[in-house]
């Protein structure tokens, strides 16, 4: 008889929930299966204490719950994960399975001998050899796979006691061939007495991996399928809102008027994915939808600079673009706002805005104020010859943004887009901007992405859904593998082929 370990009831807020039923049962795999702005890791992290829902309650292993942290959470048993980076890359597979853990009758990262003892009888009690998974307890983080990372992260919590282990949104990028034996581990981890949490947007991912998978959409659970009723096509219909199925055609091609600004042709990556072509003219908008979280950020890397295509060639305005570092992509008129943009937690919110204008204008990082670049709001286009209404656009995002939470991604994320602005690049690039925001906070990103395009500059970003493109996108390339199976013109190709387009994607 399966029991419950975790039940989630009518959980609200702050977010995009709305009135969310969640249940785990005791060691199972719980599968959570949503879109970018489902909702997902805004109701996994309400479960481990990162922040509290608006309505609703939490019952844990039988009895209410409200977490004022991830640390509550994890005393208690929860373990929330969400990238491969908790591990020490200079310490071993042993000091790193017992550094987060209470120290037990004097032992300490020290005593090397005594660790990689222990640590080879948890390996072992894991039954990593019968699974097929070598790890030598002596391997250093640095050395291991981002597979090896995840079954010893996974391998670390239950150690140390964790009742329920939250995976969020790791396995997408993981290729098919390892599933099979994440399951085995899973299964030997349940079995011990472990309960697991894994949240994606791939279904074929959840369908090998889980006992049992709920649905998200736009906040709102729209089902809870078992095993046997596991049927990819369904579970991707349920998740997109549409009829998942093989359009006919491989899309519309078309002529716009404006030049072209970037030009990839057979643009191949180093894991061997591609060839990839697109191309982004002057002033438009134009999106790139992928499954592969590490498939955009690997783009977006080569094209600001940070790493290499090995295959392919790109034009910039017409002349050939290998950026070798990211001050070379930002001579060239490329601007970046991704998660992963560096914000300044000494500096305040124009030195974070004004970072690079202030060096160019030859001020000093304590004189960077709104007043001091551009003058009042009135002034700021004679003050500094900026195209007419950027400045009013970026007082107000200015004003709006003192408001914000600090350590919000809507905060992160305007900060980022009114720094990109004011460098004025002819292309900037956007990588899930819809990622960790409500509906209401990424529509007015999305007003502040509109002030680029009304200035002819261009826009190319990325998101895994494609409803979040539509509203800004003339133009989308569906990307699997690192290759475009459909290129929409959104003005010509009816709502419904395109989303049956995307149910395709997503089958894929």
């Amino acid at each position: 008889m399966i029991e419950e370990l975790l039940r989630a009831e009518n959980i609200s807020g702050p977010g995009i929930l709305k009135h969310v039923h969640f249940t785990a049962y005791k060691q199972e795999v719980t599968g959570l299966l949503g879109l970018n702005y489902s909702g997902k890791s805004e109701l996994l992290r309400a479960i481990a204490g990162f922040h509290s829902p608006a309505g609703g309650r939490v019952v844990y292993g039988g009895a209410p719950v409200r977490f004022g942290s991830p640390i509550e959470a994890r005393a208690a048993g929860i373990v929330y994960i969400d990238n491969l980076n908790a591990l020490i890359s200079e310490f071993s597979v042993s000091e790193n399975i017992f550094v987060m853990q209470p120290r037990m009758g004097g032992l300490s990262v020290l005593d090397t001998y005594v660790l990689t003892e222990k640590c080879e009888g948890i390996l072992s009690a894991s039954g990593l050899s019968d699974i097929g998974i070598s790890l030598d307890a002596q391997q250093k983080g640095a050395e291991l796979s981002r597979f090896h990372k995840l079954v010893l992260i996974l391998i670390r919590s239950v150690a140390a006691g964790a009742r329920l282990v939250i995976v969020d949104q790791l396995l997408a990028d993981f290729p098919q061939s390892v599933l099979p034996v994440l399951a085995r581990l899973l299964a030997t981890l349940t079995a011990k007495g472990a309960t697991f949490v894994i949240a994606d947007h791939d279904a074929s991912t959840l369908t090998r991996v889980c006992d049992r998978i709920t649905v998200l959409r736009e906040g709102m659970v729209c089902g809870t399928y078992d095993r046997e009723d596991f049927q990819e096509d369904a579970l991707n219909s349920v998740m997109i809102g549409y009829r998942a199925g093989r359009p006919d055609g491989t899309g519309i091609r078309y002529a716009l008027s404006g030049d072209v600004v970037l030009r990839m042709s057979g643009i191949r990556f180093l894991d061997g994915k591609g060839p990839l072509s697109l191309e982004v003219r002057r002033g438009e908008a134009v999106g790139l939808c992928t499954l592969s979280y590490s498939f955009a950020r690997k783009l977006m890397d080569g094209l600001y600079g940070l790493s290499r295509f090995p295959r392919g060639s790109i034009q910039l305005d017409g002349r050939p673009f290998r950026p070798k570092s990211p001050r070379q992509a930002i001579a060239r008129g490329i601007g970046l706002v991704s998660e992963w943009n560096c914000l300044f937690p000494n500096m305040s919110i124009p030195e974070n805005v004004l970072l690079r204008r202030h060096r160019r204008n030859k001020l000093m990082p304590w004189q960077a104020s709104w007043a001091a670049v551009a003058g009042p709001p009135a002034e700021a286009s004679a003050a500094r010859k900026l195209p007419h209404g950027i400045d009013a656009a970026m007082f107000t995002a200015y004003e709006a943004v003192t408001a914000m939470p600090k350590n919000s991604p809507e905060y992160q994320k305007t900060l980022g887009l009114m720094r990109c602005a004011l460098m004025m690049p002819k292309l900037t690039l956007f990588t899930d901007l819809d990622k960790d925001v409500d509906f209401p906070t990424y529509h007015r990103l999305l007003d502040l992405v509109r002030l680029l395009t009304q200035k002819d500059q261009s826009i190319l970003m990325t998101s895994a859904n494609i409803q979040n493109l539509l509203p800004l996108c003339g133009r989308i390339y569906l990307v699997h593998e690192g290759r475009a199976i459909f290129d929409v013109d959104t003005a010509v190709i009816p709502y419904e082929d395109t989303i049956a387009m995307y149910g395709h994607l997503c089958s894929l």
